[in-house]
């Protein structure tokens, strides 16, 4: 048996490795026009990396507004957010699944999406949520007929979610949501288990009395001011 200066038997590993490789350059950039409704918060980029990308990210935004029955009484803004979320802080199977545990048996499903759960073009159609995250539109009946290995990962649902309870919904006005808010944080996370298929209004959490709107875009609470910034006392 011949043995190559790496150790190996295999020719894949004759080749040397090099401590500093080069990186590649993409150009992503690329047009996205959507319509949305006002005070809805509108995913518009999804990118899925891996340890080591680095992105470089800007944007031209060009707004064209429908004439308004009534005047509005507040002042109307777009802005634009980035954000980036491991796939541990969604789901807490995620190192064991990736390492398969310290025997090296550990074995599980990734969370999907489970589209037999949701109904009604609110879900699916124009304008929903699943539309601005890149999925296809289509009818609820046609959602029925998927096939489970076409369900997407759960992961950009949930990681929308995430990002508007913590950006976007006020927490004092809805400290008695303890599906939004429970008493200990790291209940809020994706379902856990071999059955990993999350519905539209269901993961991990202590308490069941809030069903948790996942697959369904959420509305941007307004500035904090004197009276919504306090924290009330009974």
């Amino acid at each position: 048996m011949a043995i190559n200066r790496n150790g190996s038997d295999n020719s894949l590993f004759e080749h040397e490795l090099y401590e500093n490789p080069k990186s590649s350059v993409f150009d992503l950039s690329y047009l996205h026009a959507f319509t949305a409704d006002i005070g809805k918060a509108i995913p518009f980029y999804l990118q899925e990396t891996v340890p080591g990308d680095k992105l470089t990210l800007s944007n031209d935004i060009l707004v064209k507004a429908m004439p308004m029955t009534v005047p509005s009484i507040a002042r109307l803004r777009v802005f634009t957010r980035y954000y980036a979320l491991e796939n541990s802080q969604m789901w807490h199977l995620w190192s064991p699944f990736v390492t398969r545990g310290r025997r090296g048996n550990f074995s599980t499903t990734v969370p999907k999406f489970n589209v037999s759960d949701a109904y009604g073009d609110e879900v699916f159609g124009p304008g929903s949520l699943w539309n601005y995250l890149g999925f296809p539109v289509m009818t609820s009946e046609e959602a029925q007929r998927l096939p489970e290995s076409c369900y997407p990962s759960a992961f950009p649902f949930f990681a929308y979610l995430r990002i508007c309870r913590d950006e976007f919904i006020n927490p004092v006005l809805n400290k008695d949501n303890h599906c939004f808010f429970p008493d200990n944080d790291y209940d809020f996370c994706l379902k856990s288990g071999l059955n990993s298929l999350i519905g539209a209004d269901q993961i991990q959490n202590s308490d069941n009395d809030y069903p948790v709107p996942l697959g369904f875009l959420m509305e941007v609470d307004f500035r904090d001011d004197y009276f919504t910034r306090s924290k009330f006392e009974f």
